[in-house]
């Protein structure tokens, strides 16, 4: 708990905090609206009316994540390619020499072979292995346990990726070739599939023309030049300098975008319903999907860890139907590809009732109180961030939402500053944010805040009441409906509801609540904070808790 660090910052136990998500407006204006719809037609259920049912293909480790890779595209193989668990870069380039060998793509660690790959081996029945890279990556001891096992191997590897994807390259045979950057992967995982499919090998480069890339663009002289990803990772320079062309550029605004550029480019090569999603920040369990995805004929798409992107959520909308059966099939666990994205998909296609449906909110007073505003700052995180802002941002998203469902919404504060900011005292800040409630008669208080501790593992969501409130029953009611949702859209460590005497939520005539959103001191919770997609689902399960305590 954050009690002692809550003391640290005010005497008078005045943390209150509720964090709010903002983001994009219409995948908002979605969710409240399926939040609505089930909460009027209790009838209507996720199973029967999603476009996608999503499995996720998530093991203990990326090891692990590539052996139910290659379990799931796989009963035998007569060929496996084998990368290196921690340098996995050699595995985007050999995608399309793994589909035209119908190979599974499985990590090791490059000093010994994992026995888990050992036991892969026998399940498949392999009878060749490929080595990706040099043996900086996999060492002769793989050999030595390759030559135990009696299994025949040949290594493809250069001094470094740029040329082993070339060596990869000259096994393919196209009239095509696509560049991409090779010191950072999202480009060349979004465009793996479909170079698979349609085996195109895939060249990496760096921030110059390594020779051996140059040389095999000279040697090999390929028609079609395809380039993925912008100016700033691909310079065009770096062509036109050797006099090589470049006939089409697939590259967004950012890696998402571009991701969704290729899919536009590349979408009447799949065949298949199914989608593949994949981290477009963490990459090596997308890197052993891409094989899969290609030889299901499906695209693999990137997202955030904690929100799909725009451009890939439309295309997710576009493309389903609910009758072809479509399965999206993630690809890493949570820490990767969130709950709350899957969450996101598993939505998509759900019967809607437009957001002017009474949710029993038309005419109710809600009071949101962002905690802290100038001069106090609230905590701050290890980067700098700081708390009042993130309080802030979620309340105005959460006072929009509400007004789109006919609530009245009072403010404590709409911009950084204290309700009290013309005579500040710690006190007079409470004191004025529950007299605007007491007030205005409103029929809930919700306080807005980050959650601190001195150990910076500390993590999760929790939701206070105060016995002393009131209306103390139905504070804790209403901490349980905003809680339950909290968890089920933030996908956070429950650290539960609790009971707490903050000096708003226990002079406040009506319920009232205190929400933690997340732990601002924690450095992975903290990203979390400032990213406008996870406000935004804050947002919203505040929103579906008060609908469900109004209910």
């Amino acid at each position: 708990m954050a009690i002692a660090k809550r003391n640290q910052k005010t005497r008078f136990h005045a943390v209150e905090k509720i964090i709010r998500i903002g983001g994009q407006l219409k995948k908002l204006l979605i969710l409240i609206a399926i939040a609505v719809a089930i909460l009027v037609n209790p009838q209507i259920t996720y199973a029967d009316t999603s476009v996608y049912s999503v499995q996720r293909l998530a093991g203990n480790d990326r090891i692990d994540t590539s052996i139910l890779a290659s379990n799931k595209g796989w009963n035998s193989a007569d060929t496996v390619i084998l990368d290196e668990s921690s340098d996995y870069a050699d595995a985007i380039a050999a995608t399309p020499l793994a589909v035209k060998l119908d190979a599974p793509i499985l990590l090791t660690a490059g000093t010994s072979m994992d026995s888990r790959v050992i036991s892969e081996l026998q399940r498949l029945k392999v009878k060749k292995v490929i080595l990706l890279g040099g043996e900086g990556c996999l060492t002769s001891a793989i050999e030595g346990t390759l030559n135990e096992l009696k299994l025949p191997y040949e290594r493809i590897g250069g001094s470094n990726r740029y040329e082993t994807s070339t060596l990869i390259a000259l096994r393919i045979k196209s009239d095509s070739v696509i560049i991409a950057n090779g010191d950072d992967f999202p480009d060349a995982l979004a465009s793996a599939s479909f170079a698979g499919i349609r085996q195109i090998p895939i060249i990496l480069i760096t921030n110059t023309l390594p020779d051996s890339v140059v040389n095999y663009l000279d040697t090999q002289k390929p028609a079609h030049v395809i380039v993925v990803g912008g100016e700033a990772v691909v310079p065009t320079n770096l062509f036109s300098e050797k006099g090589i062309s470049i006939e089409t550029r697939l590259g967004g605004v950012d890696r998402y975008d571009t991701s969704a550029k290729i899919y536009d480019y590349s979408k009447d090569s799949y065949t298949s319903p199914d989608i593949f999603i994949a981290s477009g920040e963490d990459f090596p369990d997308a890197m052993v999907g891409t094989v899969v995805a290609a030889k299901n004929k499906s695209p693999l798409l990137i997202t955030r860890p904690q929100s799909i992107p725009t451009p890939v959520y439309s295309i997710l909308v576009t493309r389903g139907d609910p009758s072809s059966g479509s399965v999206v099939y993630i690809l890493g666990g949570t820490a990767v590809v969130s709950n709350l994205d899957r969450k996101s998909i598993e939505n998509i296609g759900l019967p809607v009732t437009p957001v002017t449906v009474d949710a029993g909110l038309t005419g109710k007073t809600i009071v949101i109180d962002p905690g802290h505003g100038t001069p106090d700052t609230g905590a701050i995180g290890p980067s700098g961030t700081l708390e009042k802002d993130n309080n802030l941002a979620i309340a105005l998203i959460l006072e929009k939402d509400l007004k789109s469902v006919g609530a009245n919404v009072l403010m404590t504060r709409s911009t950084d500053n204290s309700p009290a900011s013309a005579d500040f005292t710690t006190m007079n800040d409470l004191q004025d944010r529950v007299d605007l409630a007491n007030n205005a008669k409103a029929d809930i208080f919700v306080s807005i805040h980050n959650d601190s501790f001195t150990n910076s593992a500390a993590s999760g969501t929790s939701t206070y009441y105060s016995a002393d409130n009131s209306q103390s029953d139905k504070s804790q009611q209403l901490a349980n409906n905003v809680q339950d949702e909290l968890i089920n859209y933030l996908g956070t460590s429950n650290r539960g509801v609790n009971e707490a005497p903050f000096y708003v939520i226990k002079y406040t005539d009506m319920p009232a609540i205190l929400v933690e959103a997340a732990f601002i001191s924690n450095p992975n919770e903290e990203k979390k904070l400032a990213n406008d997609d996870f406000r935004q689902s804050i947002a919203t399960a505040i929103l579906s808790g008060i609908t469900d305590f109004i209910n």
